[in-house]
């Protein structure tokens, strides 16, 4: 067991070792602990140790162990989506604003092929209670004197918001206490939606897990546009022209952060990987920084190309030219 529990913390993390670290320690620490309560305590530690052996077995024949087809790793890979899904996902980005691909990808790296990890499905119940329990709302603001058009939008808001308060409520109800669920049980709700698509059930699956944080999104975005046709509509040119302005500013904010972070993290792998760790890279894809650097790099290699010269070369051989000129 600690050499096993060695190859999870110093190598690959996706290990066929079914136990984490905390399973380990604490089993360790059990024999050790009975082997202390002297003979009459053996047959109980036999029967730990015979528990835990059968554990490790099952998944080491699951990985084919002792045969030419052995593998050290369990499945990681996330298959791409078909060109179905990807026409499902262009249709529901503008709803959606692509919260749904999140999910999925979540619900697909805890069942790669459909085979529930236990650990990491547990890990995932885990994150969506803390992201449903911990969810903010917009707050609801009673503004006297507004249009239709600040109206339309203010209660569009608010029903958005008590939407994703629902929804967060819900789905709390429903997952509580199931971050500890057995395999069979896991393995139904990764399923669940089969039934209406075995192709787009984890798809479907996804868009109601992300219900409550699109909603928020929505009602945020309502009540952007309901503050900003008041501002607009009830303040003069000068007013309007520094508003104006502070939105612009913050919406190139805004757009840069999301620039900066996009493709920061290393994406699932698409690929299983091998005994030689030969694709261990594979997952990084170029963000938006990466490329402009590269792009800066470009733009200076043609400079010589087109001028016939460096960048730097200009300024000091006219002022050498120059100089020369001043003394003959």
């Amino acid at each position: 067991m600690p050499l096993l529990s060695i190859e999870r913390a110093l190598d690959f993390r996706a290990t066929t070792f079914p136990l984490n670290d905390d399973q380990t320690q604490r089993a360790i620490q059990l024999y050790h602990d009975l082997k202390d309560g002297g003979p009459s305590a053996y047959p109980i530690l036999a029967w730990h140790i015979a528990r835990v052996m059968t554990i490790i077995e099952e998944s080491r024949d699951i990985a084919l162990y002792g045969t030419m087809d052995s593998r050290l790793y369990r499945d990681v890979a996330i298959p791409k989506p078909t060109r179905t899904v990807q026409v499902m996902d262009l249709l529901l980005m503008f709803f959606l604003f692509g919260a749904h691909r999140m999910y999925r990808r979540r619900l697909q790296a805890a069942a790669p092929k459909k085979n529930v990890h236990q650990f990491e499905f547990q890990k995932l119940m885990r994150s969506f209670l803390l992201e449903w329990a911990g969810q903010a709302n917009v707050a609801f603001l009673a503004i006297p004197n507004i249009n239709g058009l600040q109206k339309t939008a203010s209660l569009a808001s608010s029903l958005f918001s008590l939407t994703s308060i629902a929804a967060g409520v819900h789905h709390v109800w429903q997952h509580r206490g199931k971050d500890a669920v057995q395999r069979e049980e896991s393995a139904q709700y990764m399923k669940h939606m089969d039934s209406v698509s075995e192709e787009h059930g984890l798809t479907v699956l996804s868009c109601f897990l992300a219900l409550p944080i699109v909603c928020l999104l929505w009602s945020i975005l309502c009540f952007t546009v309901a503050v900003s046709a008041l501002c607009f509509q009830s303040s003069g040119r000068v007013a309007q022209s520094l508003l104006g302005t502070g939105l612009g500013i913050l919406g190139m904010f805004v757009a840069w952060t999301l620039v900066v972070f996009w493709r920061i993290w290393k994406d699932k792998p698409t690929a299983e990987i091998g005994k030689d760790l030969n694709n261990e890279d594979m997952g990084w894809r170029e963000g938006f920084p990466a490329k402009f650097g590269r792009w800066k790099m470009k733009v200076k290699g043609w400079i010589p190309a087109v001028t016939g010269r460096s960048a730097a070369e200009p300024v000091e051989k006219s002022s050498d030219a120059g100089s020369g000129s001043l003394s003959a």
